[in-house]
């Protein structure tokens, strides 16, 4: 039995090392998503991207962790926290236009399939919502349209 002692000590350790590598993963496609939907979706209309999780007509931040990645590899994205979302989407800072793009649901069938329901929005001027399947091909996700939304 005193052999035993570190028994528990390992299943959490197992355990640990099991979600952040699931939490790696989440914040992987959602990161990839956000940068396929700001390219699908770039415009001159607009001179930023407010990124957030949708639920209902709530709109939430990202984690730091996906928001410090986006912005460093585009300035124009800012969380949504930065932005107001009525008629249109505007910046805080200076009332310029801007576009959010969002993700309402991530379901994963493995690490290597999910669906992802997600779309933009831009006031009055229109919004769309679709879901769409992710496939992960040599460490890289590429999406397609499964279900599109109607455009409003």
């Amino acid at each position: 039995m005193k052999k035993l002692w570190f028994l528990p000590l390992l299943m959490m350790v197992g355990c640990t090392t099991v979600a952040t590598g699931q939490h790696h993963f989440k914040n992987d496609i959602e990161l990839s998503f956000y940068h396929y939907l700001s390219n699908k979706n770039s415009s001159n209309y607009v001179g930023a991207y407010c990124v957030g999780y949708k639920d209902g007509q709530n709109v939430t931040n990202p984690q730091q962790e996906i928001l410090k990645k986006l912005t460093q590899s585009n300035p124009n994205i800012v969380p949504v926290s930065e932005c107001t979302v009525a008629n249109d989407v505007r910046l805080k800072k200076d009332d310029s236009k801007a576009t959010l793009l969002f993700i309402n649901s991530l379901n994963c069938d493995d690490q290597q399939q999910c669906t992802i329901q997600g779309g933009y929005y831009l006031g009055n001027l229109g919004s769309q919502t679709s879901t769409y399947k992710a496939v992960k091909v040599d460490q890289k996700w590429f999406f397609t349209v499964a279900d599109q939304g109607p455009v409003s």
